[in-house]
């Protein structure tokens, strides 16, 4: 669908460009010159949207391969035949890695990492405004795992019974391809907040399922808006339990 779009924006564009060059042949409205800016600045309005078109199709074909965009996509080039360019070489560099593929991602269900609240200063937090911080990282996942998606996030909370909330994922976290020396790729998305209580995990899909897999290696933020404040004095730990995706990397010998 984004391609037919592209095409036709392209096409109309170029039929566009043959009216202003045949206006300016003839030149015989003296209100040719404003409407030949109007058009030229209707032309650079929907260049730049096709750039940020063409930039996001970039973008994720980055998130999905966890490898840079094809150097053949110049996404600074200055004309719609330079932009389309662009466009094919994105799709044509999907069907390539997709063919390379290693296999299907495999699911993990309820991975958990655990948070100690033995610090005087996290429950004083949590008591003033019910917010805390959970710092998820690299080394608390399994060490030949990479391409980590995370699709749903269980929040279980040690020392009391019931609660409600939401949790927040900031929209910027690390991933790691497949080549396990490269240095991990960071993604910035919109932040997602999701509810979140004893009884449900958190989706962290987009809406009617269309699940967006965000890297569990970020900051999460926890807010509670119940019990009461002074109950969450209780609370001994915090565990996030991720489900998601993974890929594995063969063992070297």
């Amino acid at each position: 669908m984004r391609e037919s779009a592209l095409r036709d924006q392209i096409d109309l564009r170029k039929t566009e460009q043959l009216q202003l060059k045949h206006l300016k042949s003839v030149n015989a409205d003296p209100d040719a010159d404003k409407y030949l800016l109007l058009l030229n600045s209707m032309s650079d309005a929907c260049l730049e949207q096709l750039r940020i078109l063409v930039w996001q199709e970039a973008q994720a074909l980055c998130l999905w391969s966890l490898e840079p965009a094809p150097a053949t996509a110049n996404l600074a080039c200055d004309t719609l035949e330079y932009l389309q360019f662009a466009h094919v070489q994105i799709l044509e560099e999907f069907t390539t890695r997709l063919s390379m593929a290693p296999g299907n991602a495999e699911p993990f269900n309820e991975y958990k990492v655990s948070f100690k609240l033995d610090q005087k200063s996290a429950h004083a937090n949590l008591q003033r405004d019910g917010r805390i911080t959970l710092n998820v990282t690299r080394n608390q996942f399994e060490k030949d795992w990479y391409a980590i998606y995370a699709t749903k996030v269980k929040v279980i909370v040690n020392g009391i019974r019931h609660f409600t909330g939401t949790v927040t994922h900031p929209g910027r976290g690390t991933f790691q391809g497949a080549d396990r020396s490269a240095s991990p790729m960071t993604f910035s998305m919109i932040p997602r907040t999701s509810s979140a209580d004893d009884q449900t995990p958190a989706d962290l899909g987009a809406q009617e399922g269309q699940y967006v897999g965000l890297s569990p290696f970020t900051q999460w933020l926890l807010v509670f808006t119940t019990p009461v404040p002074d109950l969450l004095k209780h609370i001994t730990s915090i565990d996030l339990a991720f489900s998601g995706t993974h890929r594995t990397w063969t063992p070297t010998i």
